[in-house]
C-alpha cells in the first residue's frame, strides 16, 4: 500500500469508504479462493488486501468519531 493511497482514502467520505472496504472484501474472497486452488500467482496478495480493509476499516472509525463529536458541540 502506498502513501498516495492513503492520502486518497483520507478524502473520502464515509459512505465512500463503506464501498472501497466492501469491494476490498469481495477481492479477499476471491484471493482466498485462488490461492486455494493454487492459481494465485502472488501469494502474499490476501495478506495485503487483509492489511489495506483494516486501514479503510480504521479511517471509516476515526471519520465516525468524528462526526460524532462535531454533532455533539
Amino acid at each position: 500500500m502506498k502513501k498516495q493511497e492513503k492520502q486518497d482514502w483520507r478524502a473520502k467520505s464515509i459512505k465512500a469508504l463503506s464501498l472501497e472496504i466492501a469491494k476490498k472484501e469481495k477481492e479477499l474472497l476471491l484471493a482466498k479462493m485462488k490461492l486455494a486452488r493454487g492459481q494465485l500467482k502472488n501469494v502474499r496478495q490476501p495478506r495485503q488486501l487483509r492489511h489495506a480493509i483494516a486501514v479503510l476499516k480504521t479511517l471509516r472509525h476515526e471519520k465516525e468519531l468524528a462526526a460524532a463529536r462535531k454533532e455533539k458541540k
